[in-house]
């Protein structure tokens, strides 16, 4: 597998396009520009709760029974929750640790200098890089940006990424489902997929099993529709309908792989067509997913600008005994914490229900049975 993702690697780099997005239109977003902070935040030393401004070298001594005084008059100065401090005053007393005297407050305890202090550009420094080109922008940084004033951003190109479907016997979903006909899942699943990545995708009619049929379609998403990249899902095995390396042979494609030591998805192909990549991938719904995963996924990560040339992988350990296997395999599963389970219910690869509520795939080298707490590598979803 990891063959077929160097074949695939090999023909992509990030995409030149890029645009400016407002700050709401951001999260999921890859920038193209670093981002560097414009200002000191905060932007003057402020307070971080209500209280009095003060010197802490005149609360020396402070206690029960020796209480300080300060005026308010200028050695003590209210202030709020991110107030500024004025300047020559180091600490910031709480309001419920003092009482009022008339113009005067009244300490029992001593300050320290800097205490409940925030200093002017604690949180980011002016000039300082705060998110590098190549970022994927999430909410966590949101916050930042706003707090910079940031309105607008310069952001790489959504890749757009065509589905197509390929098997004569699928029915796009709303129509009407002849005998002997299933509706495509597939198409639908992988472009909400790339939808959730940060993708554009671009979800083709599916198309019967005929080569020449679906080279035109392939022809006609790279240079219609303008494609950077290609999903194609079925015909990619060994039957009599099984019409995709005949369709690249008519595409006069460049055949970058057939066959994946993995299951399952073990006929997925990859080829290229002048240069734009196809992944070819299994028709059953949750082989054609898990191979996107481990291969199409990273591949996409590059083509938006991220600079992530492997799938995402951790290491976790295993709440229940896994069988053994003679093949490799990626198993649907669930993680919580620091433990993997393998999802309940059937992990047939044309099953589609049993993916619900999944959040990772369990990369399953060869081996026998694995015990509970063994570590195994997990590609979260």
């Amino acid at each position: 597998m990891e063959a077929g993702l160097a074949r695939l690697m090999a023909l992509i780099s990030p995409l030149s396009r890029w645009e400016q997005v407002s700050l709401s239109a951001a999260p999921g977003r890859v920038l193209a520009e670093p981002v560097i902070a414009r200002l000191d935040t905060p932007p003057f030393p402020r307070s971080p709760l209500d209280g009095y401004a003060l010197r802490a070298a005149e609360t020396v001594g402070a206690s029960p029974g020796q209480p300080v005084r300060l005026a308010l008059a200028g050695q003590a100065v209210p202030v709020s929750t991110g107030s500024p401090i004025p300047v020559g005053l180091d600490c910031v007393v709480k309001a419920e640790d003092t009482r009022r005297e008339g113009g005067m407050i009244v300490l029992t305890a001593p300050l320290s200098p800097w205490q409940n202090y925030i200093f002017q550009g604690e949180d980011m420094r002016a000039g300082a890089a705060l998110f590098p080109a190549g970022t994927r922008l999430d909410w966590t940084c949101m916050g930042a940006l706003a707090a910079q004033g940031v309105e607008t951003l310069s952001v790489c190109a959504r890749p757009r990424v065509g589905v197509l479907s390929t098997g004569g016997e699928l029915a796009s979903p709303g129509a009407a489902l002849p005998p002997g006909g299933i509706y495509d899942a597939n198409g639908p699943l992988l472009a909400a997929r790339l939808a959730v990545l940060g993708m554009e995708p671009i979800l083709l009619p599916p198309v019967s099993d005929d080569a020449a049929a679906i080279a035109g379609c392939i022809h006609a998403a790279f240079t219609e529709m303008a494609c950077d990249f290609l999903l194609t899902t079925g015909g990619v095995s060994v039957g009599a309908e099984d019409s995709l390396p005949q369709a690249a042979e008519l595409l006069k494609g460049s055949v970058l792989f057939h066959g994946l030591a993995v299951r399952p998805g073990s006929p997925a192909m990859a080829f290229s067509v002048e240069a734009r990549p196809v992944l070819s991938l299994s028709g059953n719904p949750f082989a054609a997913l898990a191979v996107f995963e481990a291969i199409g996924r990273p591949a996409l990560d590059v083509l938006a600008g991220q600079p992530s040339p492997q799938p995402r992988r951790i290491f976790l350990r295993l709440a229940d005994r896994l069988p053994a296997s003679s093949v490799r395999r990626l198993i649907r599963a669930v993680s919580v914490g620091e433990t993997v389970t393998p999802a309940p219910g059937g992990h047939a690869s044309g099953q589609v229900y049993s993916l619900a509520g999944c959040n990772c795939l369990i990369d399953r080298l060869p081996g026998p049975a694995l015990p509970p707490g063994a570590p195994v590598s997990v590609l979260p979803l």
